[in-house]
Formats: structure tokens, C-alpha cells, sequence
């Protein structure tokens, strides 16, 4: 017997008789991204002490990854320098679904939609303070206008 027909019938057997729990590989891909983020979050406060004790701005070319927490949801984002004074953000929400992400920087609003992985991009923005806005979307069938949509989450401000 072929080793690729034996591997179909065991993953057959196993999907059968014990199927994974639903979620369950959305939790473990959370649970992957944000290993060892508290010694990250750590070290980029300890970076960001050392620069102001120095009083420099830092090197810009760094990529930066952010979590905030909420009572109903996660927010991930890392935050990648393109050329000049911009940034591309790639984000995921957690639980993962399909929600409106803004990123506010005074008057200019970015805005992307998370999709049913709950991953979400901004390809390009400026540098600078943003606050990240969560809210959920229009009913499908059009009944529910985008000015009656829920806010879900708000970040403080952060550096983009």
C-alpha cells in the first residue's frame, strides 16, 4: 500500500472517531503568535527607557508587534517601516471574525475589515500617533447602516 493512501485512512479514522475541537486550531495559532510576548513587551520598554535616557528618537527600521487585550476580543498588530515616513500595519483580532479595524491619527481615519481568520492589513500610513478602533460590521443583508454599528474595542494611543 501507498504511504499517502495509509496517512488518508488514518486521517480519515481519526476526523471519524475523535475530530478536533472547533477552534481549536485558531487558539493554537493565537497561542503560537503571542508566545513569549511578555519577554518582547518587556525588552521594547527596556529599549524605549535606554533611548530616552539617552534623549535620541530610536532607529526607525524597526518592526514592532502590539497587543491589546479587551473583555470580548484581542487585538495583535506588527508594525513594519516602508519607505520614507510610513508604515504598513498587519493585524489580527482574536476571537477571530470579521469586524471593522480603523486606525486614527487626527483627523485621518485608516480603515481595513478583518476577514474570518480575523487577520486584517493597513498597507500604508504615516508615522505617527494612532489609536486602533474595533467595530462590528453591517448586517449582510444591508438592514444595518455603518452609522449604527457597535464599537466593540478602543486602543489608548500608540506609535505607529
Amino acid at each position: 500500500m501507498d504511504n499517502d493512501i495509509q496517512f488518508a485512512d488514518l486521517a480519515e479514522m481519526w476526523q471519524s472517531h475523535d475530530p478536533a475541537p472547533p477552534g481549536l486550531v485558531e487558539r493554537a495559532l493565537v497561542a503560537i503568535e503571542m508566545e513569549d510576548l511578555d519577554a518582547e513587551y518587556e525588552l521594547l520598554h527596556i529599549v524605549e527607557r535606554g533611548r530616552t535616557l539617552v534623549g535620541t528618537r530610536g532607529d526607525q527600521a524597526e518592526t514592532l508587534t502590539i497587543v491589546f487585550s479587551g473583555n470580548d476580543c484581542s487585538l495583535m498588530m506588527r508594525i513594519s517601516p516602508l519607505d520614507g515616513d510610513c508604515r504598513r500595519v498587519d493585524g489580527w483580532v482574536s476571537p477571530p471574525r470579521p469586524v471593522r479595524v480603523s486606525l486614527k491619527q487626527q483627523e485621518t481615519a485608516f480603515d481595513s475589515t478583518s476577514d474570518a481568520k480575523g487577520r486584517f492589513e493597513i498597507a500604508r500610513m504615516p508615522h505617527g500617533l494612532a489609536r486602533a478602533v474595533l467595530s462590528s460590521l453591517p448586517a449582510p443583508d444591508g438592514t444595518a447602516h455603518v452609522e449604527h454599528t457597535e464599537q466593540l474595542f478602543a486602543t489608548p494611543a500608540f506609535e505607529v
